[in-house]
């Protein structure tokens, strides 16, 4: 993905990022750049595979390339009697840039920047509060977890101002990630904060927060109307397989028993595509690694893994799920915890204290896997 024209409007001329929007896998829609028509909702679309812009405005003819935007931005200085030096060549830092052989996340380096500094004074606030660390322990989680998966929370009660300079930014750059809703309060506001990393890095890519309130409605809520790109939550090495989850505190079950050490877990986190589970299952083919399902034990969880299993088996990937079912009438082999009945979830077992007996059982299921033609 090539984003020069985001980067230049995040710099040059931020005001034009609120309420800015994917559209696609490649489209951003962002606040017209002529100035000449009120423009309530975003009605530029930047094409950030090819860097062009072109808006849709009616009776807006605006359109063009990294040079046109250039223009704008210095008749935008212009008739604000500043003087403006662009530098187009100012090198960038490779490190932000996204990179995953299954899923491929397109936030914006400088989004992707800000996000990150969020969450890492949203952890130093967690370590402050005690009672969203009674939350997180009453849901089994230990403090080494929490720490591992760079924990937050956000209390909501800064002052949105406050924050920008504790953040060394500003109040437009917080609503074009998202970090703000368009009435000034923090997304986040009253909720456990989990950031989701891009591989092989320590920047978040995006981020997902959930409330200790509860009767509060939506449990999880990820960021607003912003650049940064949903994505499934990632953690491990996949040096025996792939664990695939619904939730993120299914994931820190997964976490807190050490499986990640071993293999890859993925929570799905409602991203789950099509495209998604055929590139995964490219990968897991090339690499020849098993897949574990542990979605939720309802009837949503069970027609999920019905999903994956379909698309995996195509490939000739092996799918083993925890949900019941016999192996000639279901696309997975069907494997069971013992001692573990009663969890609807992973986050139910951490909740009770068994998350030990998943790592377990899953050295015993080593042998099955083995049995599949698989070398672990």
């Amino acid at each position: 993905m090539s984003d020069t024209i985001l980067k230049l409007l995040a710099k040059y001329w931020p005001d034009r990022l609120p309420n800015a929007h994917w559209h696609g896998k490649r489209i951003v829609h962002v606040h017209c750049l002529c100035e000449k028509h009120p423009d309530r909702t975003p009605s530029v679309a930047v094409y950030t595979d090819r860097d062009r812009f072109k808006c849709y405005s009616a009776g807006c003819d605006h359109r063009g390339g990294i040079n046109e935007v250039i223009e704008l931005i210095k008749s935008h200085y212009k008739r604000k009697n500043e003087d403006i030096n662009i530098n187009l060549h100012e090198k960038s830092e490779d490190k932000f840039l996204p990179s995953h052989p299954s899923w491929k996340w397109s936030t914006p380096p400088y989004v992707a920047e800000l996000i990150t500094q969020a969450c890492r004074y949203y952890q130093a606030c967690l370590w402050q509060s005690e009672e969203a660390l009674a939350y997180l322990h009453s849901r089994g989680m230990r403090d080494e977890t929490i720490r591992l998966m760079g924990l937050g929370w956000c209390n909501g009660e800064e002052d949105i101002e406050k924050l920008s300079k504790t953040l060394n930014t500003n109040v437009i750059h917080l609503a074009a990630a998202g970090l703000i809703t368009a009435s000034g309060r923090q997304i986040f506001a009253r909720r456990i904060v989990f950031p989701i990393l891009r591989a092989s890095s320590e920047y978040a890519s995006y981020a997902v927060g959930r409330a200790i309130d509860p009767d509060r409605e939506p449990r999880y809520i990820g960021l607003g109307s912003s650049l940064a790109k949903r994505c499934p939550y990632r953690i491990g090495s996949a040096r025996q397989g792939v664990i695939i989850v619904e939730g993120i505190m299914d994931a820190a079950a997964l976490i807190q028993a050490n499986a990640h050490q071993d293999y890859a877990v993925i929570a799905m986190l409602g991203a789950g595509r099509a495209q998604d589970w055929l590139a995964l299952a490219r990968w897991l083919k090339k690499h020849h690694k098993p897949c574990l399902l542990m979605l939720d034990r309802d009837q949503a969880g069970y027609i999920m893994a019905q999903k994956i299993g379909n698309v995996f088996r195509q490939f000739g990937v092996s799918c083993f799920s925890w949900h019941a079912g016999g192996e000639e009438h279901t696309p997975f082999i069907p494997f069971a915890v013992q001692g573990i009945t009663e969890e609807k979830d992973l986050g139910d077992v951490m909740k009770s204290g068994k998350e030990n007996l998943l790592i377990d059982y899953l050295n015993k299921l080593k042998i099955k896997i083995k049995n599949h033609g698989y070398s672990i």
